[in-house]
């Protein structure tokens, strides 16, 4: 059972599939990753879960599990300390709708609701507060 494939094909099918069965398929590949992988790999699939999470969500209007999810997730992997994340090398820089942008985006969402707890907000400060910093840092 290599992780590494699993985790790939999350990627691909997130990356070349818009279907809601494409993403509950690559979702159900990085979960599978992120709880049976050691930290590094479990991180990298935290990322990849976080920016699936989120396009499960936006097709709901209201908060939901999936938004909460790719939160947590996204904020495990940016601050897990195993490795330096480039979210946009990881899934494509340049894009309308890059990693970095859905994060903050996302992040910027859960802020904005007022029945969300305070420990997601908490981590949709940090991490907005992350992607500043690093995006203010790569103009230097």
């Amino acid at each position: 059972n290599d992780l590494h494939y699993w985790l790939q094909r999350a990627k691909y099918l997130y990356r070349n599939n818009t279907s809601k069965e494409a993403l509950d398929t690559a979702y159900s590949y990085a979960t599978k990753v992120h709880k049976d992988g050691w930290p590094e790999i479990s991180h990298k699939a935290a990322l990849t879960l976080s920016l699936i999470c989120f396009d499960l969500s936006d097709s709901v209007d209201t908060t939901n599990s999936y938004m909460l999810e790719g939160v947590e997730k996204a904020y495990e992997a940016v601050f897990s300390g195993n490795y330096r994340i480039n979210v946009d090398d990881e899934f494509g820089k340049g894009m309308e709708n890059s990693g970095r942008r859905k994060i903050v985006r996302n992040c910027e969402n859960i802020l904005a609701m007022p029945t969300v707890d305070t420990d997601y907000k908490k981590k949709a400060t940090e991490l907005i507060s992350y992607f500043e910093k690093e995006k203010q840092s790569s103009y230097v």
